[in-house]
């Protein structure tokens, strides 16, 4: 009987390994503003996670996760930041990272809060008046063989390392993927990395 029940226990505890060995944990802070500027520095975008009662996700006292909220502001000759454009995100909680156009004419927001490459917004483009360009998912620029090469860890997809840039006549966002079956610290010597081009205008991903 007793050799019965070891014959059960056995290939669970070797599944449960193997799980344990082949997904990577992760840590995620709590989310708190984050302000993002274009190289000139003429332009922030402020980003500010909100919860279901109006206030910042670093003030710990409530974790009900809302949308959360995009601030475009222009710098005057004083040094003082002015609004342009305030619009709500697509993100629930708050985007992993942006960038900003030297015109601020365009911002773009990458990845979700503790799920990084997950979603159907996981890179959104804004405009001039910051309604959405596109948004787009991992597999709106990448096949599902790719997909599969990235780190994947319990939360998250990790598909680049903040290389993202915008082209010299800033028409064009540029994305640089991570393509490497490994946890994020992977050395680098072992990453391969894959550029994808994207016009800015339209959200257009465009094809080599």
């Amino acid at each position: 009987m007793i050799s019965k029940k070891r014959n059960i226990i056995c290939p669970i505890i070797a599944a449960f390994i193997l799980i344990s060995t082949t997904t990577s944990a992760d840590t995620w802070k709590v989310p708190k503003s984050e302000n993002y500027f274009s190289k000139n520095l003429k332009f922030r975008f402020r980003v500010i996670p909100l919860s279901s009662k109006g206030k910042d996700l670093s003030d710990k006292s409530t974790m009900e996760f809302s949308k959360c909220t995009g601030i475009m502001e222009i710098q005057n000759e004083k040094g003082e930041y002015n609004l342009i454009w305030k619009q709500t995100l697509s993100n629930d909680v708050t985007p992993v990272s942006g960038l900003v156009t030297n015109n601020g004419e365009y911002v773009v927001t990458f990845d979700n809060h503790h799920s990084m490459g997950y979603g159907n917004n996981v890179v959104v483009i804004y405009g001039p008046d910051g309604s959405i360009i596109r948004q787009l998912a991992l597999k709106d620029f990448l096949s599902d063989n790719e997909i599969a090469q990235l780190p994947h860890t319990i939360s998250s997809i990790w598909w680049h390392d903040n290389k993202h840039h915008f082209d010299q006549d800033e028409k064009l966002l540029i994305l640089v993927i991570r393509l490497a079956s490994d946890v994020p610290k992977v050395e680098e010597k072992n990453v391969q990395y894959k550029e994808i081009h994207i016009r800015l205008v339209t959200g257009e991903v465009i094809k080599k």
